[in-house]
């Protein structure tokens, strides 16, 4: 119930809002997935910054240590040759850069942020080890280097000064040669902690990459298939309704006006067939409308007919129903027509009934005076005959007159 009346309110919104709700949940499918491309490219310029600045700089700067060490360590052999002091000084002073270089890579390094790579290496461990191990190396290195330094003093008998001189040297080159070969190695380890934890970042990288990667072609074939889907359900549903209005339409217009539009949603599509069933309904309702109407009318018209074929036939008391349409109109016509001919025919008969007793008297007048003349004398006889013409002349006009009026 609840999921159809789900269904019942995203049918019943707008076309607008249909196509706004539609775009913009497209949108927000496009939106997530840029988001989280974005995402993505953070986690690796994240990457590609510490493997920068935590692991490639110090590589580096580990590299040139190493030489700084190495450099280091060959003007300490070098000095076991000097003979004169200046030169010494002159040698010594070239060491402080290279003890300030390593010094300074150590400090930078340590200021980083130290990992365990995935094998086991620990950074903080190995650097633990690596800072005394320099420490200790510089600290025998002054030490040698104050022995054959001492060589050189002026209040010294040449046995002393060569005394210190050959305990200065052999702690150069031999005293010396442990402390640096552990720095070397300590060294080397270090390295190897840097470039194990580099590749372990380097691997994280390639995989958020190829994560990311993977995700965004799945993002964007959902995105694709979303677009596609709302698309296609708004086309199918405007096509549908639209399809189904129009054969309605073409039903109707073919003369079946029982048909209706099935689309019982609110929104425009719905609305529209409401209307069109409304349209229908009213259609049907005046064609209802006419056909009583012709009916009616066709069943006055014979009435009307009827009415004056009796009249026709001699029947001059007929009269027709005066009624408030053209019928009654034309009935109310007739009805006064019929009426003065009545009116017309009795005048007519009266006329007839005058002029036939005028007929008769005008002859008994005629008869009268014919006996008259021919009782007292016979002499009288013509005058007689012309008396009876003259009745005779007035008589053939009242004969006119009267098969005038019984015609």
């Amino acid at each position: 119930m609840a999921k159809t009346d789900r269904s019942n309110l995203l049918l019943n919104l707008t076309t607008r809002t249909k196509l706004l709700a539609s775009f913009g949940l497209v949108s927000l499918v496009i939106i997530v997935m840029a988001t989280f491309g974005v995402l993505t490219l953070r986690q690796l310029s994240a990457a590609s910054q510490a493997v920068y600045v935590d692991y490639t700089v110090p590589l580096a700067d580990f590299a040139e240590m190493g030489s700084a060490l190495t450099v280091h360590h060959q003007i300490l052999t070098n000095m076991t040759n000097i003979t004169k002091h200046a030169d010494f000084v002159s040698e010594f002073k070239r060491l402080a850069p290279y003890r300030e270089k390593v010094n300074r890579v150590l400090t930078d390094y340590s200021a980083t942020v130290l990992r365990v790579s995935r094998s086991g290496r620990d950074e903080t461990k190995d650097l633990a080890i690596l800072k005394p191990a320099i420490e200790q190396y510089f600290k025998e290195s002054e030490g040698a280097l104050s022995a054959l330094a001492d060589s050189f003093g002026k209040s010294l008998t040449p046995a002393q000064a060569e005394n210190l001189r050959e305990l200065g040297v052999l702690a150069l080159r031999v005293n010396l040669q442990q402390p640096f070969d552990l720095v070397i190695a300590r060294h080397q380890e270090q390295v190897l902690d840097l470039e194990d934890v580099a590749k372990d970042l380097n691997e994280d990288a390639q995989a958020t990459a190829f994560n990311g990667t993977i995700t965004l072609i799945i993002g964007g074939l959902i995105a694709m298939a979303v677009g596609l889907g709302i698309g296609f359900w708004i086309a199918k549903f405007f096509s549908n309704n639209l399809s189904h209005i129009a054969q309605v339409a073409q039903l109707a217009a073919s003369g079946n006006y029982q048909s209706r539009a099935n689309i019982t949603s609110k929104e425009e599509m719905g609305q529209m067939a409401t209307a069109f069933n409304t349209m229908l309904d009213r259609i049907i309702t005046s064609l209802k409308t006419t056909e009583n109407e012709r009916d009616e009318m066709q069943k006055r018209l014979m009435v009307f007919l009827v009415l004056v074929s009796d009249v026709g036939k001699g029947d001059l008391t007929k009269r027709g129903e005066v009624t408030a349409d053209v019928f009654g109109n034309l009935a109310d016509g007739f009805n006064l027509m019929t009426q003065r001919f009545g009116q017309l025919m009795k005048q007519s008969r009266f006329t007839f009934h005058v002029s036939r007793f005028t007929f008769h008297v005008s002859r008994f007048t005629c008869l009268n005076t014919t006996a008259a003349l021919l009782l007292p004398n016979p002499k009288a006889l013509s005058r007689a005959t012309f008396t009876r013409r003259s009745c005779a002349d007035r008589e053939s006009p009242a004969s006119g007159q009267a098969g005038s009026g019984s015609s």
